[in-house]
């Protein structure tokens, strides 16, 4: 059973980094740099076990990264609950860009290889993934003796 967690976890991550890798070559790249933090209002939904959405708002201290793109300098800051924390000012990062979408992330560790979520997310399926191939092995096998 161990050996069918391991392999869960590997594959996980392969299918994590191939798929972070792809995105990470679809967009622009640039050496970025935390210039300051702001305070930003940010807003999130808790989703409840009732069923109902609470709205709560908090301020954080968000990253404000500079970096070039197109010759111009380009500042946005990094408002993500997960991310906050972790740059201090004098950081660099890769920033990873689309001007036409408007859109930017920084490339770190933490909050794009390998996020909360990512690790939330594979920590349930490796322990869902065996019990269910499992379940669905011992069905089979059920199936089989009743022809």
């Amino acid at each position: 059973m161990l050996k069918q967690y391991i392999t869960s976890i590997i594959i996980l991550l392969a299918f994590n980094f191939v798929y972070k890798g792809i995105q990470y070559f679809m967009y622009d790249r640039a050496d970025g740099e935390v210039v300051r933090h702001e305070s930003v209002l940010l807003y999130y939904t808790v989703h409840n076990r009732s069923g109902n959405d609470e709205e709560h708002q908090k301020w954080v201290s968000a990253p404000v990264i500079l970096f070039q793109a197109g010759g111009e300098d380009v500042e946005f800051n990094l408002a993500d609950l997960e991310m906050v924390e972790f740059l201090d000012d004098g950081d660099e990062v890769t920033v990873l860009y689309d001007t036409a979408k408007d859109e930017y992330r920084a490339a770190t560790i933490i909050n794009y290889w390998l996020t909360l979520y990512d690790i939330a997310l594979g920590l349930v399926l490796a322990l869902v993934g065996p019990v269910a191939f499992a379940i669905f092995k011992a069905l089979k096998k059920w199936f089989a003796s009743m022809e």
